[in-house]
C-alpha cells in the first residue's frame, strides 16, 4: 500500500536556533575553517564576506539593539528586495527574542495590509524600498525611528537620510552598548517546539497565501533532515549557489541556515543576468547549484556548451519539472540535477538519492523523519502506482497558520497528518512522483489529467518556450496559453 516510513531518522537538538547554528558546526569533516568566509556576495565583488564568528557578531549586535527597542515577543518584518545582510538581519531579530517576517516587495496597499496582520512596528528594509515603507509605516503611525535600512555596509554614518529624521540606517543597531557581550535568549526544549522564528507567507495550499508560525524546533529538524540526506554521499568543502526567491523557505534552509551549521560557503545571489551569473560561478567555483524551474529553462537557453565545472549537483523545484529537461541539464553540462519537494509548512519532503543518478522525473526519497501515504477522494489508502492526494506527517512541523485556527485544522489532521494538497504516487522503491496540484486536475476520458502533465507535453514542441494551462473552456474545449 501507498504508505511509506524514512529509512533514517534524525534526533534533531531541541534548543534555540542560534545556540544550534553557532554552537557546534553539524560535523567537523568538510567544513571550511572557522577564518574564511562563508557568507559572500554575488552582487559586489569588491567587498569581503562574513566569517560565522563575523556573522554571529552582528547577529549578537542586532539582538541587543532591537532588545533595547522592546522588541523582545514581538513581531519583526524584514521587507523588499534582499541583499548579503537580509540573512544577518533575520537572525538578529530571533537574537532579540522576537519573530520574524520576511515579506517580498509589492505594493504598498500589501505592505500595510501585512503590517496591521502582524501587529508589526519595526521594519528592516533595502534602500530602494525606502518610499514605500514610509509611506506604509505612516499610514499605521510607525515612528521612523523604528524603521531601519539595510544595504551592504554595516556603517550608516555616511548613509544619506541616516540623520534627517527618517527611518535610520541599521548600522545604528550595531553601535549600540552591550552588543558585543549580549546573550540571545536560551530555549528549553519545551520553549524550543512552541517559540516561534519565522512566519512566513505560503504559497497557498488550500486558497490564498497564509502566514505559517515556524517554530527554532521545526526549523532545526529541517536542517537536519536535509543535511543527514545529502550527508549519505561523502562532502568535501561545499560552496552554495542558491537562486530561490528569498523571502521563502527554500532559500532560508538552503541558501543561509543549512550552509551556516554546516559551515559551507554560501553566495548571496543577485537578480540574475546570463553573463553577471557565469562570473559568479567562475569566481566562487559553487559545487552546489539551486535554481528553480524557470531559471533553469533560461541557462539551458543561453549556455549552450559544459559550462559549470565546478558543479557537482544541482537542486530545483517549486514546480513540477519534466525528466526531458533534467536529462538535458546532464547530458549538457554533466553535473546531477535533483528535482526537490516540499512545502512552507513543514520543509522538504523529498529529495533524491544523493549516491544514485537520476533516471526519471522522481522528486526522492522521503527524508529522515518523516511519513507519507497516498489517499483517495474518500481518504482510503490507494495501491503503490496509483495517483492520490499526498499526505505528509513529521515532527517538525508547523504551529500552524497565524490568527488561522480553522485553516490550520483543515490542513492538518488531528492525528497529525498535512493534507499537501497536491496529487501524486510512489513506485514499489518508495519513490515519490508528483504530478500536480489537486485544484488543477481536468477530468479527460474519466481520469484524473493534471495541468502540469498537459503543460510537459504541450513543452516538447520545439518551438514553444512556455505555456500554462488553466481551467477556462473556450468553444467547448481546455485551452492553454503557449
Amino acid at each position: 500500500m501507498s504508505l511509506v516510513r524514512s529509512r533514517y531518522s534524525v534526533d534533531a537538538p531541541q534548543t534555540d536556533l542560534l545556540s544550534y547554528l553557532f554552537d557546534s558546526p553539524y560535523k567537523d569533516a568538510g567544513s571550511w575553517p572557522p577564518s574564511e568566509p562563508l557568507l559572500e556576495s554575488a552582487a559586489n565583488c569588491d567587498r569581503l564576506g562574513y566569517s560565522v564568528d563575523q556573522i554571529k557578531n552582528v547577529v549578537k549586535r542586532v539582538g541587543c539593539g532591537l532588545n533595547r527597542l522592546g522588541a523582545s515577543g514581538k513581531r519583526v518584518m524584514v521587507y523588499g528586495d534582499a541583499n548579503i545582510n537580509f540573512p544577518l538581519a533575520i537572525l538578529g531579530v530571533i537574537a532579540a527574542g522576537a519573530s520574524c517576517n520576511v515579506l517580498a516587495p509589492g505594493p504598498v496597499e500589501e505592505l500595510i495590509s501585512r503590517l496591521r496582520q502582524l501587529d508589526c512596528d519595526i521594519v528592516f528594509f533595502a534602500p530602494q524600498d525606502r518610499e514605500l515603507v514610509c509611506t506604509a509605516a505612516a499610514k499605521l503611525s510607525i515612528p521612523s525611528e523604528r524603521l531601519f535600512m539595510v544595504d551592504e555596509t554595516i556603517d550608516g554614518e555616511n548613509i544619506e537620510g541616516s540623520h534627517d529624521g527618517g527611518p535610520r540606517h541599521w548600522g545604528h543597531l550595531l553601535m549600540m552598548p552591550g552588543g558585543a557581550d549580549y546573550e540571545w535568549p536560551r530555549l528549553s526544549p519545551a520553549e524550543a517546539r512552541t517559540r516561534t522564528a519565522l512566519l512566513l507567507y505560503t504559497s497557498g495550499t488550500t486558497g490564498s497565501s497564509k502566514l505559517a508560525e515556524r517554530t527554532h524546533y521545526g526549523l532545526i529538524g529541517n536542517i537536519e533532515q536535509t543535511l543527514q540526506h545529502y550527508n549519505l554521499r561523502e562532502r568535501n568543502r561545499e560552496t552554495i549557489f542558491c537562486n530561490y526567491k528569498f523571502c521563502g523557505m527554500g532559500f532560508l534552509i538552503l541558501g543561509f541556515m543549512l550552509p551556516l551549521k554546516a559551515r559551507y560557503k554560501t553566495i548571496f545571489p543577485t537578480k540574475f543576468e546570463p553573463k553577471k551569473f557565469m562570473q559568479t560561478i567562475e569566481r566562487f567555483q559553487p559545487t552546489w547549484l539551486m535554481l528553480p524551474k524557470h531559471l533553469v529553462r533560461e541557462v539551458l537557453a543561453k549556455f549552450d556548451k559544459p559550462s559549470f565545472p565546478s558543479v557537482q549537483h544541482v537542486l530545483t523545484g517549486g514546480a513540477i519539472i519534466p525528466y526531458e529537461m533534467i536529462e538535458q541539464w546532464q547530458r549538457l553540462h554533466g553535473s546531477q540535477m535533483q528535482s526537490t519537494y516540499g512545502m512552507t509548512e513543514a520543509g522538504f519532503y523529498t529529495f533524491p538519492d544523493p549516491t544514485q543518478v537520476v533516471k526519471d522525473a522522481t522528486t526522492g526519497v522521503l527524508l529522515p523523519s518523516l511519513e507519507a501515504k497516498i489517499v483517495g477522494d474518500n481518504g482510503e489508502l490507494l495501491s503503490i502506482g496509483q495517483k492520490g492526494h499526498v499526505y505528509i506527517r513529521t515532527p517538525f512541523i508547523m504551529k500552524g497558520y497565524f490568527n488561522e485556527p480553522e485553516q490550520t485544522a483543515q490542513t492538518i489532521t488531528d492525528d497529525g497528518w498535512i493534507k499537501t494538497g497536491d496529487i501524486g504516487w510512489i513506485d514499489e522503491h518508495d519513490q515519490f512522483y508528483i504530478v500536480g496540484r489537486q485544484k488543477d486536475l481536468f477530468k479527460i476520458k474519466g481520469d484524473n489529467v493534471s495541468a502540469a502533465e498537459i503543460e510537459t507535453s504541450i513543452l516538447q514542441h520545439p518551438d514553444i518556450a512556455d505555456v500554462a494551462v488553466i481551467p477556462v473552456t473556450m468553444e467547448g474545449l481546455d485551452v492553454a496559453f503557449i
